[in-house]
């Protein structure tokens, strides 16, 4: 594998205590001098008024992997009901020193954050760490790493879990994007819209907890959380502290969220924004975006699932180019991926 060069990347810390705490400090890295090959561990040592030693730094590619409950799944499943094929035999051997694993905690911000809520911090792959992470990004990556390994290039990989299930394509758009085309205006009626039917929605959801506490049967509901579905919110916590990163792509599951009738008129329009919205904060060119076309499932009257799939498809005719993976391998009557690996 060739050399790999860093482009500028922003180090943050904690302000000294004599600085205004509320400020952060960044400096650059702009070359790594002099230039090293992929792989590691190297040790990073910074030099001032004191010595700052980093150990066990690899050198390698960075994927940002997002979405909602599709790309959120882990290893271990959400519950008995949703597993993955032969989880515990792949958690077990999920020992890969040389891929990196970061999940993020859900959160929502009105304006784009300079750090984000991470669960643990980076981590090596382990049984520990990959359960709890994203079950198609881990695969991804793993699969990933093998396949460049058969190739003699030997590359670790980084992997980002930025997910929040249940969530819409505006959120993880940002307001730059959204409030620039006026064909995308629609998503701040149906935001108004959506708090509109709040307060009742809270209402119901005091009275299906006091009828579950007094044994009474309760309709199932979904009610996401609203700041979820923020326009720009999940953009703003989620996505825009790692731009200043310099990734080889993305993978991106998303789109059921999307399917219900007074918005799915609108993805066709909304999904290749998102992707050209990326790559422009990010600032690296059309690096791959890598999606996955929603199952084949048998929607409900309020929803259009084969409407969404074939904005999914159109994307691919866009003037932003991306690479799709269809799942085909879903049933019409499961609206979560296969739990089987493809």
């Amino acid at each position: 594998m060739g050399q790999r060069h860093s482009r500028r990347i922003h180090h943050r810390h904690l302000p000294r205590p004599h600085q205004h705490r509320h400020r952060r400090r960044h400096w650059p890295l702009e070359h790594l001098s002099p230039p090293q090959p992929a792989g590691g561990p190297y040790t990073l040592t910074v030099r001032s008024s004191n010595t700052i030693t980093y150990d066990d730094i690899l050198l390698g590619d960075l994927w940002f992997a997002s979405g909602q409950s599709n790309m959120e799944i882990p290893l271990s499943g959400f519950n008995p009901s949703t597993q993955i094929q032969n989880a515990d035999k792949e958690i077990a051997a999920a020992n890969y020193p040389s891929i990196r694993l970061l999940r993020i905690e859900k959160d929502s911000a009105d304006y784009p954050a300079e750090d984000v809520k991470a669960t643990t911090g980076w981590s090596l792959c382990t049984p520990e760490s990959a359960k709890t992470f994203s079950a198609v990004a881990y695969f991804f990556g793993r699969d990933l790493q093998k396949a460049l390994s058969d190739k003699q290039q030997h590359v670790p990989i980084g992997l980002i879990d930025s997910t929040w299930g249940g969530t819409l394509a505006e959120a993880w758009t940002s307001l730059d994007t959204l409030g620039s085309n006026a064909s995308l205006m629609p998503v701040f009626a149906a935001r108004a819209e959506k708090m509109n039917h709040e307060t009742t929605e809270i209402r119901q959801d005091s009275l299906d907890k006091t009828n579950r506490e007094q044994g009474k049967p309760v309709a199932i509901r979904w009610h996401p959380d609203p700041d979820s579905w923020r326009p720009a919110g999940l953009y703003n916590a989620m996505v825009a502290p790692f731009t200043p990163l310099p990734i080889k792509g993305v993978i991106w599951y998303q789109g059921e969220a999307n399917s219900v009738l007074n918005t799915v008129d609108l993805y066709d329009k909304l999904f290749p924004a998102l992707i050209q919205d990326w790559r422009q904060h990010w600032a690296q060119g059309n690096f791959p975006f890598l999606y996955v076309q929603i199952s084949a499932y048998a929607s409900t009257p309020q929803e259009n699932w084969g409407q969404l799939r074939e904005a999914q498809r159109k994307t691919l005719s866009s003037s932003t180019p991306a690479w799709p993976s269809p799942s085909t391998s879903a049933t019409s009557t499961t609206s979560t991926p296969p739990t089987s690996r493809p």
